[in-house]
């Protein structure tokens, strides 16, 4: 049985978006399109109805792309406990309140049983000073806490 990734909305973003001129944005639309091409098989991926939802918004065309990126993926459904987890790590301040979205794209992964939670998002979701709060309170829900990374700390041994 392949690991699960919950996939967050930024990966399917720099998947799809044209070229950045910033070079660090061009750079890990490089390592996104890299993963995409060469890891993401190795992998069973899931998206949630949040990731729809944040892929629909801004220029038609460019969400049209993103939309078609995530065709065939499956969509994991938003429990109860999956809010609940949500709620406690808002309520518990391991994700500020303004974050309440990214505390759900973690929940859902948790309770989805995700082995990875893989995006871009720094401030919320892949911050190394949050991730021991988040973890403990995942535990405590008692959900395995998945591990929030990048598409380029999930290269394995491809090429």
């Amino acid at each position: 049985m392949k690991p699960k990734v919950y996939i967050e909305t930024s990966v399917i973003s720099y998947l799809t978006s044209p070229p950045r001129r910033d070079v660090v944005a061009l750079g890990r639309q490089e390592v996104t399109r890299r993963w995409w091409e060469a890891r993401r098989s190795a992998f069973s991926l899931l998206i949630s109805p949040i990731v729809l939802e944040e892929a629909q918004r801004g220029d038609p065309g460019y969400a049209l792309a993103r939309m078609n990126a995530m065709t065939g993926i499956p969509v994991v459904e938003i429990s109860g406990q999956a809010r609940t987890i949500a709620a406690a790590l808002i309520r518990e301040k391991a994700l500020p309140e303004k974050a309440a979205v990214d505390a759900l794209h973690i929940a859902i992964a948790a309770d989805a049983q995700s082995q990875f939670l893989l995006t871009w998002n720094f401030r919320h979701i892949a911050n190394a000073q949050m991730r021991g709060k988040i973890e403990a309170i995942l535990i405590r829900s008692g959900v395995r806490p998945p591990l929030l990374c990048t598409p380029d700390q999930l290269q394995g041994d491809a090429p």
